[in-house]
């Protein structure tokens, strides 16, 4: 689908694509100087004001911003990816597809929609309001008023790409659930079939990078000021929900794409037997009964056509996830405890 790629790569590039000044230079590339960069100057301004380093944080917080941009710019360009194996299965029209997936492309991965700008700037506000409470009440995190200042607006880049990865996850699942209700035209015996499994892997894959984006985060407000701090551990404990909600979300969606594919066929062939089986019974003879017998075969051979996506990468991708939000759940509840305590 050259044409659909020629579009999503000049006129629906993600975010985080689309900001970067040189564009000659890979995304991921500018991303990791600029996180880099900010590790720096953070550490040469602690030491020239001398004050207080918090060089683990820092790192973590720069790794966190790398990542959760590196991750949510290859999301962009592996969801066009995706979409070409689902093409010809869900869609008989090139034209509409190329429309459709044009215009989702845009939808998910840009701030152009008035939804992706309210959800975006509702995490900034709410986790800014936050820290500034955190800073007020309790303790700004650098002793020079110069880094606590400087510290802000890193802070509001931080929250930005994390709010619009929060967009940008919650999108694809609405998504998932738009695809799987598409009829699906799939040949006989094609189940699993490769775009099915394509799509099952995308978002297994989504939802293991979701949490490694999350552990990150844990990390860098573990190495923090703010540790002790249970607002902070409530709000990642809720974003560790994110990946098993994606991933349970994603088997149960294509499993209704499955069952859809599935039954179509059962219709397909018992409708053909039907029909088989009234000639049979108008005027039986050896040719009539013998296709019957094959129609009826080749029924029994569809019933046991699988109708969940459960393979090994997506019940280790579950187990993963899940036991990564369980320990963080622990973690925040211990937090909880000794700072009311």
């Amino acid at each position: 689908m050259a044409t659909v790629a020629t579009r999503l790569d000049l006129t629906t590039r993600c975010t985080f694509e689309n900001v970067i000044p040189f564009k000659r230079i890979p995304y991921w590339l500018y991303w990791l100087g600029l996180s880099f960069g900010l590790v720096v100057a953070n550490e040469l301004l602690a030491w020239f004001l001398g004050d207080v380093h918090y060089t683990l944080s820092v790192v973590f917080f720069a790794l966190t911003m790398c990542y959760a941009t590196i991750v949510l710019t290859w999301l962009s360009h592996g969801f066009g990816r995706m979409m070409e194996y689902l093409s010809t299965l869900l869609w008989t029209d090139k034209r509409e597809y190329e429309d459709w997936v044009t215009s989702r492309h845009a939808q998910i991965f840009t701030l152009r929609s008035l939804n992706a700008r309210l959800i975006t700037g509702l995490i900034v506000l709410t986790g800014m309001t936050i820290l500034v409470s955190l800073f007020v009440y309790f303790k700004w995190p650098f002793n020079s008023l110069v880094l606590n200042l400087l510290t802000i607006p890193v802070f509001v880049l931080l929250l930005t790409i994390y709010g619009q990865g929060a967009y940008i996850f919650f999108s694809l699942l609405a998504t998932l659930a738009e695809i799987v209700r598409r009829p699906a035209r799939l040949p006989f015996f094609m189940l699993p079939h490769l775009g099915i499994a394509r799509l099952q892997g995308y978002y297994s894959v989504t939802s293991i990078l979701a949490m490694v984006g999350d552990l990150l985060l844990v990390l860098a407000v573990w190495q923090g000021p703010y540790r002790g701090y249970p607002e902070f551990f409530m709000w990642l404990s809720l974003l560790a929900i994110y990946p098993v909600l994606v991933l349970v979300w994603s088997i149960f969606q294509v499993h209704y794409l499955m069952q859809n594919v599935k039954q179509n066929q059962l219709e397909m062939i018992s409708r053909e037997a039907d029909q088989t089986l009234q000639k049979v019974l108008a005027a039986p003879d050896a040719e009539s009964f013998t296709r019957l017998e094959k129609i009826m075969e080749l029924q029994k051979r569809l019933q046991t056509l699988p109708e969940w996506p459960l393979a090994v990468g997506s019940g280790l991708a579950l187990l993963l996830t899940s036991l990564a939000a369980i320990v963080q759940f622990i973690g925040s509840l211990d937090t909880f405890t000794k700072f009311f305590h």
